[in-house]
């Protein structure tokens, strides 16, 4: 079995499903979905994305950071989980 690291463009993947019902989806589970679990067992999933700044006050950029603090609770969470 092979030990795989999944490298996620946070950038892409956010704008890929903001208009669509798999907005608010598992990282895990989306890197399961792709991979022969099988042949690969997770290590670790590494997502990284860049801030937008910003020039005047607009909401659309509401979406962005509500994601990337949900992202950031799920892998504490996942890291407290694995210490324990």
């Amino acid at each position: 079995m092979k030990k795989t690291i999944v490298y996620i463009d946070g950038f892409n993947l956010y704008y890929r499903i903001k208009y669509t019902p798999y907005r608010w989806l598992s990282l895990q589970k989306l890197s399961q979905y792709y991979l022969d679990l099988k042949q690969n067992q997770i290590i670790n999933i590494k997502y990284f994305t860049a801030k937008v700044k910003r020039k005047s006050v607009d909401s659309s950029f509401s979406g962005e950071e509500v994601e990337v603090k949900k992202l950031r609770a799920t892998v504490k969470r996942l890291q407290d989980e694995r210490d324990i």
